[in-house]
């Protein structure tokens, strides 16, 4: 008896899913796209594809994966260990794994009824309701045929900075 039970339980957990902490879209990876990819990979953004849906994101996973792994995205070039900006945009290594086990465990949904609704963005890609101040800068063009990150020193005239 304590042979069959024994086989019993080895047959559950061999049809079981790989593990508890399997990372699925819906709502692990979901919501680290929505939080840290979405404001630039929306209609209308400045990135190249769309990461709106599950689907945009299955289409495009292994160079999403690859881009976190490497740490090429989300693009912040300051050193996060040297320190810290307010709403500075880097992932933590458990997201990194999130994202890159999820696409090697080949992209699961998971719960749809956990999934988080996608953020809106206004239309034109703006993340701000209202522009309260617009500055022109000269012309520039880029030198390369890859990413390249130019900062383009603007005088600030507001007293303090605002948050």
């Amino acid at each position: 008896m304590r042979f069959q039970n024994a086989i019993g339980l080895g047959l559950i957990l061999a049809a079981a899913p790989c593990s508890a902490q399997d990372p699925v879209w819906s709502p692990d990876v979901a919501n680290i796209i929505y939080d840290h990819c979405a404001s630039c990979h929306h209609q209308g953004g400045i990135g190249p594809f769309s990461l709106m849906s599950n689907a945009d994101v299955v289409a495009n996973g292994i160079v999403v994966a690859e881009a976190v792994q490497t740490r090429h995205m989300p693009p912040w070039p300051a050193d996060p260990n040297y320190r810290h900006f307010a709403h500075e945009n880097v992932l933590t290594q458990g997201e990194i794994d999130a994202v890159v086990d999820w696409v090697n465990f080949g992209a699961p949904f998971g719960d749809p009824l956990l999934e988080p609704d996608p953020p809106v963005f206004l239309p034109g890609g703006s993340l701000l309701d209202t522009i309260d101040f617009q500055v022109a800068i000269p012309p520039y063009t880029l030198q390369y045929n890859t990413d390249e990150y130019r900062w383009f020193v603007i005088e600030n005239p507001f007293p303090r900075p605002s948050m």
